[in-house]
Parts: C-alpha cells; structure tokens; sequence
C-alpha cells in the first residue's frame, strides 16, 4: 500500500454492490425475453438456452457472493477491514471469481452452440475449437487461484503457513486468457456475416447485426484484461474492484448478446402489428388484430433441419437465418 493512504476513506462496496445486482437484473430480463419468446413460439428450449441458464445463474451466485464480500469490508482499503474478516472474505472472493469466469464461458458456448446449428461442416470444426480452447483457457483461470498454494487454505487465508506460486504466474496467465477470449468473442460475432454475405436475404445485414452484439463482450474482456495485474496489489480490496466491474460487464453483455437474435421476433411482431393497426384504423367494430399465427404475416416457408452428419445448403442457411427473424415455431425441433 503507498504511504500517506488515507484507510478510513474510500468505499467502493456500495458502488460494486449496486452495479452487479444492476447488471444481473438487466441480464435476467432480456434471458426472461428470450426464453418467453421460445414458449410464444411453442419451441421448446434446447441445449444453447439452457447453457444460456446457467450462465445466468453463475453471474447470480457470483453476484451474492459479492454481495457478503463488500459486506466484510471488500471495497474498503485493506488495512481498514477487521482481520478477522479477512480469511472469510478471500474465501468468498474466490468463489466469486470462479463463478465470474464460468457465466462468461457458458454464455460464449451458448452462442457457439447456437451457430452450431445453422452453420455449414468446416465452421462447424472451428466452433468446437472455439467452444474447447475457450473452456481450457477459462478453465485454467477458475483453476490456478485454487491450486497455486499449499496447504490449500492459503489461497484465501494470506497469515496462513505455506508457500504459494510467483503472483506472475497467475497474473500473466489471466491476462493471456482474458485476451484470448475476448478475441473468441470477437471471432464468434463475424461468423454470422460470413455465413451470410453471399444470401439473398432482404434484412441480413439486420440480422447478421442482432447476432454480432458479442463484439461488445469481446471488448469488455479485453479492457478487463489491463487490470488484471491488480491480483498482486497488497491492496486489492481496494483497488481491484474496476477489475471484478468489468468481468461483471463482460458476463452480462454476452448473456444479452446472445438473447437479442431471438427478441427480434418481438420487434417484427410490434411491426406487423402496427401495420395491422394502420390498415385498419377506419373500420369499426374490430375486436381482434390478426397475428402472424393466424394470417401469416412475415411467415417464411417451413424449414426441415439437415440430418446429423449432413452439410447445410446455402439455401437451408438462408432459411435458418429468415427463421432467426421470425421466430417461426415450424424450424426448430
């Protein structure tokens, strides 16, 4: 810590507190939209939503832990915590940053596995690279900060005998990971414009768009990257906190990036409803708007999933991509 530190001032607990629950909720609606608009199409979820689920559910744990954390003084300058609180806090704050990193990790495999779907044989091997290198690389980050001292009780309690690894090891280690995967984000967010640039597609650059919001996370992870040297700061309850902000930022942004595809239908839905509206807006007597269920509005052909092993036509690509636009109920199993 640098001499001269005022301890009894600065706070950021109740900064980091309400940015987290804030970043949650806001997460959680646009999950809630994606996956009430699966129901509203009467398609069941399937493997990408519930992956999506639990990455949700690991940004919430992460969250809680925060939450008990800031409560024992995390936020605060390091010699201003009761050290008694100390072992306790590291303990939590451990278990925050392993459930931190696996709700980024989940929601980027959540959107891999969704382009699994629609994407043709050789994409289809560079999303498996993806989907594995990310969970090695993410993995080792969650992994190293349980496994660098020994007895293992000095991973969170510092007054604790042992020995541990250089802080290096770890520092170097999570920047690397963190800056890899912020380039799989941004790699994630171009595959849809390559999969959809030579389709005859009157809204691909739309929907190509919806399903390139991953860049966003990429960049998060990528500025979260420069603070993670922090690690090794003797005060870290301090200074760490813009570290543990923007891998809150990062989780949540992928779990909205990967909702906002499937929210489109409720845009088209609000369209062609205004459009209904509109066209109808001198009768009298109208009890009942037509939906696209009913009149057909917007509904593309039906689309039959290629079977297992089998490569995608282009056409079949354009039509899983309409499909994406309209939340057509008749795609997907």
């Amino acid at each position: 810590m640098e001499p001269g530190i005022n301890v009894e001032a600065g706070d950021y607990g109740p900064l980091l507190v309400s940015v987290t629950w804030l970043l949650v909720s806001i997460s959680g609606v646009f999950l809630c939209l994606r996956i009430y608009c699966k129901f509203k199409r009467k398609r069941h979820l399937w493997w990408d939503d519930y992956v999506l689920i639990w990455a949700w559910l690991c940004l919430l744990i992460d969250c809680c832990c925060l939450t008990y954390t800031v409560s024992l003084g995390f936020g605060k300058h390091f010699l201003a915590i009761n050290p008694g609180s100390l072992p306790s806090m590291g303990l939590m704050g451990m278990v925050a940053g392993a459930f931190s990193i696996f709700a980024a990790m989940y929601s980027k495999t959540s959107f891999a596995i969704t382009l699994l779907r629609i994407s043709e044989r050789k994409t289809r091997t560079l999303l498996w690279f993806v989907i594995i290198s990310v969970h090695i690389a993410l993995g080792g980050s969650a992994l190293i900060p349980w496994i660098q001292c020994k007895p293992v009780e000095k991973n969170w309690n510092f007054m604790a005998p042992g020995k541990c690894w250089n802080p290096k090891i770890f520092s170097n280690y999570a920047i690397a990971a963190a800056a890899y995967s912020g380039a799989m984000d941004i790699l994630l967010a171009s595959i849809p414009w390559k999969m959809m640039w030579n389709l005859q597609m009157k809204e691909k650059i739309g929907v190509a768009t919806a399903m390139s919001m991953g860049v966003f996370a990429g960049a998060s992870a990528i500025v979260k990257s420069v603070y993670i040297p922090e690690v090794a700061n003797e005060d870290f309850s301090y200074s760490g906190v813009s570290l543990i902000l923007w891998g809150q930022v990062e989780s949540a942004i992928c779990i909205i990036a990967v909702s906002i595809p499937v929210l489109r239908v409720l845009l088209i839905e609000f369209y062609d409803l205004q459009r209904v509206t509109n066209s109808t807006s001198g009768q009298r007597g109208l009890q009942t708007f037509p939906t696209e269920t009913t009149s057909g509005i917007g509904r593309p052909p039906s689309f039959v999933f290629p079977k297992e092993g089998e490569t995608p036509s282009a056409s079949t690509s354009q039509m899983e991509m309409l499909n994406w636009r309209t939340g057509s109920s008749e795609t997907l199993p």
